[in-house]
């Protein structure tokens, strides 16, 4: 249960990509992964962010679009808790040159004043989410 001075979203329509480099050749669905900011990988100009298993394993990526925007979060270092990724379809191909996707949504919480700041860049990007 959330604290009274946090909020949560869930952003929907993230999408996952890479599942086939590193492991099984889909998320499993309906399953929790951990997202995990990479800020070192210079091949994604510091924005890539790993979706790892309970084993902190990395199972797949974010897309650069997606993770351009979610590691700003972590840059600015305003999440509360872990961030989660729960996907509830099969992969499928959206982009041919991306490969295989699957689309997730994205939990996490942040301290209310912090809520803005959210909202502000997810409606910037045109991302779909909801405020709890």
């Amino acid at each position: 249960m959330a604290s009274s001075n946090q909020t949560t979203f869930v952003v929907k329509n993230m999408r996952a990509v890479g599942m086939h480099h590193h492991g099984p050749p889909q998320l499993t669905l309906n399953a929790n992964y951990r997202l995990v900011w990479e800020p070192e990988c210079i091949h994604d100009l510091g924005n890539a962010i790993a979706i790892c298993n309970s084993r902190a394993r990395v199972q797949a990526y974010l897309t650069r679009k997606d993770a351009a925007v979610i590691s700003d979060l972590f840059f600015a270092d305003i999440l509360e808790g872990t961030m989660l990724a729960k996907t509830s379809v099969e992969p499928h191909c959206v982009e041919q040159k991306l490969g295989p996707q699957q689309e997730c949504s994205v939990k996490f919480k942040v301290l209310n004043k912090n809520s803005s700041f959210v909202e502000l860049l997810f409606n910037k990007h045109s991302f779909t989410y909801e405020k709890k």
